[in-house]
């Protein structure tokens, strides 16, 4: 409380990620204007609704917001932050399991600004209303990260896929190594039609873990269509062969980073 007393016209970056003894008398000071704040991460704390008010209210100038795996951070406060917060470009709040749909929709429908970052893994009340709000205001979205999200179905994403344009790192994925077989309904619905519907030109890392449904086709259609792919994890893709990977090294000679963790139709002939 005295540190941001002390410094309205000095501060612009605010990082108490995994402070888990601070409250919201901590935040009490933003309830007057801190123009110069860019950067705000409460990661891993127990901020509450009034935190989250006092920083939309003193911090309207935010750029950067990190509020991974908050328990308290909602619907409410998703919505206060699209109307308050129109410079924001970079939103985290993976793992953040009170946000819904409803929070989604509403943000979108209040910005006025242009989100470059966004990274909603395992917000796993999630499904295709916020898919489709994603998708209507996805035109400068440069990185995308909906791991463990499994509610979307593939109507929806496959809009989504074709809406950003300017995606530079995708991720949908689930890791099947904590997965029990009576849970397979929460692997992705990304599948070969979606990925072959269109590709980003731009697109420069995938993770698609877990996603059965792509297959060779898809997987090389990546290949094939990103001229830029430097990273690509298709771990648990157990339709994955070595004929991915004979296509990867004629077309994909960029890539830098290869994750096949878990597809047993890889061979020693497609690996030499």
């Amino acid at each position: 409380l005295t540190l941001l007393q002390a410094g309205p016209n000095i501060l612009r970056v605010l990082k108490f990620s995994q402070c888990r003894t601070i409250s919201a008398l901590s935040f009490t000071a933003l309830r007057k204007p801190y123009p110069l704040i860019r950067s705000v991460d409460l990661s891993y704390t127990p901020a509450n609704q009034t935190t989250f008010e006092f920083v939309t209210e003193g911090c309207r100038n935010l750029v950067e917001l990190n509020v991974c795996k908050c328990p308290e951070f909602d619907d409410t406060a998703l919505a206060k932050l699209g109307v308050r917060c129109a410079s924001l470009t970079n939103l985290n709040i993976s793992q953040c399991i009170k946000v819904s749909d409803d929070g989604i929709v509403k943000f979108f429908e209040n910005f006025e600004g242009s989100l470059e970052i966004l990274n909603v893994s395992s917000c796993v009340s999630l499904s295709g209303p916020s898919a489709i709000a994603i998708s209507e205001s996805a035109s400068n979205i440069k990185v995308l990260k909906m791991n463990g999200i499994s509610k979307i179905s593939s109507r929806e994403l496959k809009k989504l896929w074709t809406k950003c344009l300017k995606i530079k790192v995708f991720e949908m994925g689930i890791d099947l190594k904590t997965t029990t077989s009576h849970r397979k309904s929460m692997v992705p619905h990304m599948s070969d039609e979606i990925v072959n519907s269109r590709c980003s030109e731009e697109l420069e890392e995938v993770k698609l873990t877990g996603a059965i449904l792509v297959t060779d086709i898809g997987a090389c259609q990546i290949s094939l269509n990103c001229p830029n792919i430097l990273s690509i994890d298709l771990s648990y893709c157990n339709m994955i062969t070595d004929r991915f990977l004979f296509l990867l090294s004629l077309k994909s000679k960029q890539i830098r980073r290869l994750v096949l963790n878990g597809c047993p139709k890889i061979t020693d002939e497609g690996v030499t």
